[in-house]
């Protein structure tokens, strides 16, 4: 393993990484090894897939094909309470 050293880190966010590893429960080594190991793709020493197929279609929509959208799946939104008695 490699060691690194990290330069020109402001205190207020040293801080919050190292409230961030407590509630956590981790070093602050290993909370930021743990960060590093998942910005870089490898999540428990594998790296993750990286799914882009749907690229081409982020951002092509118009408002009004959204909002056509948004108003047909509206009834997913709504909760039956009957259902939970």
């Amino acid at each position: 393993m490699a060691n690194v050293s990290i330069r020109g880190v402001d205190e207020q966010a040293l801080e919050r990484l190292r409230a961030a590893a407590s509630r956590e429960g981790l070093s602050l080594n290993a909370y930021l090894v743990g960060l590093i190991n998942r910005d870089a793709g490898l999540a428990g020493g594998r790296a993750r897939p990286r799914y882009d197929d749907l690229d081409a279609l982020a951002g092509t929509w118009s408002v009004e094909e959204f909002d056509a959208f948004a108003g047909v799946q509206a009834d997913f939104e709504r909760i039956d309470a009957g259902l939970w008695e």
